[in-house]
């Protein structure tokens, strides 16, 4: 049985064989109780194993079913004392002792190996996820970038395409938390760090567009929209935000304004 249940852990199906080493613990320590003297036996101990194994493995419903029949069958085995249908109780042999010993020793074993398994599976997934994720944001046309949740708004990270707009690198961005607001153009700074602190204190949505000096002086209007991301408890975790060029737009509109004008 352990060989079949290490097969399935090492091919990846670590539920089947949880499932399965979790019912055979209950019918072993089940089996054990009736024959060795009923709620009364210590093997019953065995009964918060399982429940609290099943509990982290699987979740709280897992460790509840199995609770449940733990419960039926201690109510099953008062009956059967009361009733006297019990076997007589025996002294387990030096022998039979160390089987048992040994037959736990192998059920914690292998639950430990499944929790590994469970452990790395998750770390595998999260670092697909954040892949995948960081692939999204770096090959889109916008730049994608992150800042923390202090009044400040430093950057902690931008998506490498800042470079194409804006020709100051990745690299020089993260250096200098606050290389984006430098270069806002003055005009517009007061508005934008009047906006960022008000927002920052009532964590609604920052929009805004406004002007950017690239690295060779040329004016770059962005359309910036930035949101702030909450945590599991509620707590602001960070703000998620993205730059889209709208220079060519902006010289649109004045284009289409001096047209009319004229």
């Amino acid at each position: 049985v352990s060989s079949f249940v290490l097969g399935l852990i090492d091919e990846g199906r670590v539920g089947a064989a949880g499932w399965i080493l979790f019912i055979l613990t209950w019918a072993a320590i089940s089996i054990g109780a009736y024959i060795s003297g009923g709620v009364d036996a210590p093997i019953m101990v065995g009964y918060v194993v399982v429940i609290l194994a099943a509990s982290l493995l699987f979740g709280f419903l897992a460790g509840a079913l199995f609770a449940f029949l733990s419960i039926v069958f201690g109510g099953f085995l008062i009956y059967a004392e009361w009733t006297q249908l019990l076997p007589d109780s025996f002294e387990y042999s030096p022998a039979a002792k160390l089987l048992i010993y040994s037959f736990f020793f192998l059920v914690v074993a292998l639950f430990q190996r499944m929790s590994v398994n469970l452990t790395r599976r998750a770390f595998a997934r999260a670092d697909e996820s954040e892949t995948r994720y960081r692939y999204f944001l770096e090959n889109i046309s916008t730049v994608t970038y992150i800042e923390d949740v202090t009044i400040l708004a430093n950057m902690i990270y931008v998506s490498p395409q800042v470079e194409k707009m804006l020709g100051y690198t990745q690299e020089e961005f993260l250096a200098n938390p606050l290389l984006w607001l430098d270069i806002v153009v003055p005009e517009d700074r007061e508005a934008v760090k009047q906006e960022s602190i008000r927002t920052s204190k009532t964590g609604e949505t920052f929009t805004m567009e406004y002007r950017l000096f690239s690295k060779d002086t040329k004016l770059v209007w962005v359309r910036d929209e930035a949101r702030l991301i909450r945590n599991a408890k509620g707590d602001p975790e960070y703000w998620l935000g993205v730059w889209a060029d709208i220079t060519q737009a902006k010289q649109a509109e004045v284009e289409q304004d001096r047209i009319v004008e004229s």
